[in-house]
């Protein structure tokens, strides 16, 4: 089916929460990759307590006693992030929360002694009981009373294991300036986005997006379609999507050394937020900034909510939770698995160099054979070969043309009509001269496929010319199969991407936004790709 032609489900007319959690994450982000040693940041905490406190008019969120937990020097912390569209400017009173939304319900927690810095997104539609309101959807907490209620939801919701430490409620209206001042963010864009409202009445028009798939940079209005987008999505795959774009910043944060302009970061977005009374100090703010250096060599992990079903009635319709996986939900939150090579090795040689004799014999002709295919593939070259055929014939791809073999059963080429698949496209580096003020152009092309039995069960084998793109600056490990140093890059154990290069390019099969493909099956695609021409 064309994606022009998706039965799309009408939002609400305000749909901001879904990006209010990426302004405070590249935040977040940022001092996620500062070092134990930076002085600049430690020796500065007035500055930032300063701008904070400008930023909100002095005005601190209010909490019933024991709603927050006093966090004690050094010890692992856990932020609430509330996203709401509520402006910071109305007037107070019994009724100040009334007419506002919380989309966004996120618990970040920083522990120097984890595996990982971990990342809990709660759905908006989750049914919960809501503390003197009774059973309603958890996002319907913030409207009744607040960032308070939505604390005290929460809490009961998890259990007492899960201490809040700080609240930190933010609005929408910051977040193209954010990705302005990071000069757009790289993003490996699983599918074709896009949804035009012409000659569509009022009832089925929503938000108009139009972003190619494929590696590219997303840049204000681009990146907030890109973040917001769940018309075809559960919340699920848009908390995928969010989380994704996240660990993405924090690559090209982490390796453009953009540390030094935290302040500038903080400034732009500080309008936007509110904290609890305890955050906006010197004390509270020196504390997390050394949490978060002390933390910076973790990853980012999200841990993903268990989706028990949904409860239809006749007005509504809930997300529910089974309590046995909840739990065990909050012990990967609080507690993170460090995972070692050895979990993800999936056979054959490994290592940072070199290769056996064996694998430099084939090192240029193999590729998955039917009986050497890794569980859940099947052979697909005949196909593969008639879909690359036309794009090869107009002379679209100037390098080389790797295409796989291999592809997981039950899935297929995605139906992206009017673009061709796979797409070629060309993407601009970034500008490291006046020679290129708009970056170097490079080739590209990418392949889409679409898991049929999943909403965003996007995958794609992708190839261009730019030879050190940010996405694979930081492998989490290599090995050498078949002659190709393939670099795998996890998250949670589970490989997110599978690259490897040539001379002239460089070349990556991306699993779904929710790692919907095993280990063995992204490693085997990426061993049967092969050159077509």
């Amino acid at each position: 089916m064309s994606l022009f032609h998706r039965n799309p489900e009408r939002p609400p007319r305000v749909a901001f929460g879904v990006y209010k959690r990426i302004i405070l994450g590249a935040i977040l982000v940022i001092l996620a990759t500062a070092t134990a040693g930076s002085a600049a940041v430690l020796l500065t905490t007035q500055k930032i307590v300063d701008i904070l406190k400008h930023g909100e008019n002095g005005k601190s969120l209010k909490f019933h006693p024991h709603v927050l937990t006093a966090a004690d020097a050094g010890k692992p912390q856990t932020l609430l992030v509330l996203g709401s569209d509520k402006r910071f400017h109305d007037p107070r009173g019994p009724q100040k929360y009334s007419n506002a939304r919380s989309d966004t319900i996120m618990l970040v927690h920083l522990d120097p002694n984890a595996a990982a810095t971990t990342v809990l997104s709660i759905p908006r539609d989750l049914q919960v009981t809501i503390p003197d309101h009774g059973t309603d959807k958890i996002n319907a907490a913030y409207s009744l009373g607040g960032p308070d209620l939505v604390a005290r939801t929460v809490k009961n919701l998890l259990g007492p294991q899960v201490k809040i430490n700080h609240v930190i409620n933010v609005q929408f209206h910051g977040f193209q300036n954010a990705v302005k001042f990071l000069h757009g963010v790289y993003v490996d864009v699983d599918q074709f986005y896009y949804h035009s409202n012409a000659g569509l009445p009022p009832s089925l028009q929503y938000s108009e997006i139009d972003i190619k798939p494929g590696y590219q940079k997303l840049v204000g209005s681009q990146a907030l379609a890109y973040v917001r987008y769940r018309h075809t999505d559960s919340d699920f795959i848009r908390a995928d999507r969010q989380q994704d774009f996240l660990r993405q910043v924090k690559d090209q944060v982490g390796t453009s050394g953009l540390i030094n302009k935290l302040f500038p970061l903080v400034k732009v977005v500080s309008h936007d937020m509110q904290f609890d009374n305890t955050f906006t100090t010197n004390y509270g703010i020196l504390d997390l900034l050394r949490l978060a250096a002390y933390s910076a060599q973790h990853p980012i992990q999200q841990v993903k909510f268990p989706n028990g079903g949904e409860v239809n009635t006749p007005t509504s319709s809930y997300v529910t939770v089974d309590g046995a996986a909840l739990a065990g939900t909050v012990r990967t939150f609080l507690h993170p698995a460090r995972i070692q090579t050895h979990q993800i090795h999936v056979g054959g040689n490994t290592g940072n160099s070199g290769s056996s004799a064996k694998s430099k014999k084939h090192k240029h002709h193999h590729h998955e054979t039917p009986s050497s295919l890794a569980p859940g593939l099947i052979q697909a070259k005949a196909m593969m070969e008639n879909a690359a055929a036309p794009v090869i014939a107009r002379g679209q791809v100037s390098f080389p043309m790797y295409i796989p073999s291999a592809i997981v059963a039950g899935t297929s080429l995605a139906s992206q009509s009017p673009l061709s698949n796979p797409y070629p496209y060309k993407i601009y580096d970034r500008a490291v001269d006046r020679r290129h003020p708009k970056g170097k152009r490079h080739s590209a092309y990418r392949i889409v496929f679409q898991a049929n039995r999943l909403q965003g069960g996007y995958y794609g084998v992708q190839g261009t010319t730019w030879m050190n793109p940010p996405l694979i600056a930081h492998p989490s490990q290599t090995v050498i199969r078949d002659g190709r140093k393939l670099m795998y890059f996890t998250n949670g154990g589970k490989l997110r991407y599978v690259a490897w290069k040539t001379p002239h390019a460089v070349y990556w099969v991306s699993n779904t936004l929710d790692y919907e493909l095993t280990n063995k099956q992204m490693v085997g695609i990426a061993r049967s790709l092969f050159h077509y021409h």
